[in-house]
C-alpha cells in the first residue's frame, strides 16, 4: 500500500499531532505538579485528580500493559488504512482526531506502564484528553455514517 498524501492531509496530521501535544503535556503537568492519588476539587461535581490507570477504559484488562499495547498498534494501523480508503472528509478527521487519542495513550503505556487520568467528574471513571478525544471522534464517526450519511 503506497501512502500518497495531498494538501488536505496536512489538516489531519496537524489535528492528529495536536490531540497527541495537548493529551502529553497535560498528562505531564499532571504529573509534575500533583502526587499521584492527589485531587484539587475545582466545583462540586469536577476535580482534577492524578491516577495511574494500568488497564484500559473503565480500568479492564488491567496490568496488561503488553496486550493493550499492541491492541493499540493494530487499531492504530487499521485507522490509518481507514483514513485512507475512506472518501468523506469529516470522517477523515474524526479518524485523525481518534489516533491522536489511541497514540496519546499509547505513548504513556509503552514509557510509564500506565496511562495518566485526571479529569474526576465524580460520577464517571476519570480519564484524560485522549479518552475524550477518542469518544468524541467515535460519536462523530457514528453521526456521519449513520445520522447524515454523505455521498
Amino acid at each position: 500500500m503506497k501512502l500518497n498524501l495531498k494538501k488536505e492531509d496536512n489538516v489531519s496530521i496537524l489535528i492528529f499531532l495536536t490531540v497527541v501535544i495537548i493529551d502529553q503535556v497535560s498528562k505531564f503537568l499532571v504529573r509534575s505538579y500533583l502526587y499521584l492519588g492527589q485531587k484539587i476539587e475545582i466545583a462540586s461535581l469536577f476535580s482534577i485528580s492524578h491516577i495511574e490507570n494500568t488497564g484500559a477504559a473503565f480500568g479492564i484488562l488491567k496490568e496488561q500493559q503488553l496486550l493493550l499495547s499492541l491492541i493499540s498498534i493494530i487499531v492504530f494501523l487499521l485507522v490509518i488504512y481507514f483514513y485512507y480508503i475512506e472518501k468523506s472528509k469529516h470522517i477523515q478527521l474524526s479518524l485523525s482526531v481518534f489516533a491522536g487519542g489511541i497514540f496519546g495513550n499509547f505513548i504513556d503505556r509503552f514509557f510509564l506502564s500506565s496511562v495518566t487520568d485526571f479529569l474526576d467528574f465524580q460520577f464517571w471513571p476519570a480519564f484524560n484528553i485522549a479518552d475524550a478525544a477518542i469518544t468524541l471522534s467515535v460519536i462523530a464517526i457514528a453521526y456521519f455514517v449513520f445520522i447524515k450519511k454523505e455521498e
